[in-house]
């Protein structure tokens, strides 16, 4: 019977876990205000985890540098301290921080379309 219940339990958590990232796909107040999605984008997914939330973005055909020159922009204009850049040929990397609150963009190339990363979590 315990078994059950723990299979139960884990089922819940599961679905629970899938709902949170699929459901309501706009982007989180916390990200929303100084990171507003990139201009004709797509969300893929989003996520909250106790104090953390991921966003995923496909802002398809736009390019690299554009992309990450946007939210690199965003952040400087909305006051996000710049800790780490980090620049490859197919990959960006963005790391910053405001308040009690660390952020970690991950631009990149994936299947021809430019993706992003966006998590946020406050301490």
């Amino acid at each position: 019977m315990e078994r059950i219940y723990l299979f139960l339990a884990g089922c819940c958590a599961f679905f629970l876990l899938i709902g949170t990232a699929y459901a309501g796909m706009d982007m989180p107040e916390g990200l929303k205000k100084d990171f507003p999605q990139y201009p004709d984008s797509q969300l893929i997914q989003v996520m909250s985890m106790g104090n953390a939330e991921v966003v995923m973005v496909n802002c398809g055909s736009s390019s690299l540098d554009a992309v990450y020159g946007y939210y690199l922009t965003k952040a400087k204009d909305s006051g996000w301290t710049v800790q780490l850049e980090s620049k490859q040929q197919d990959v960006m990397l963005l790391g910053a921080e405001k308040d009690s609150r660390k952020l970690m963009i991950n631009v990149a190339v994936e299947d021809g379309n430019t993706v992003v990363a966006l998590s946020l979590a406050t301490e």
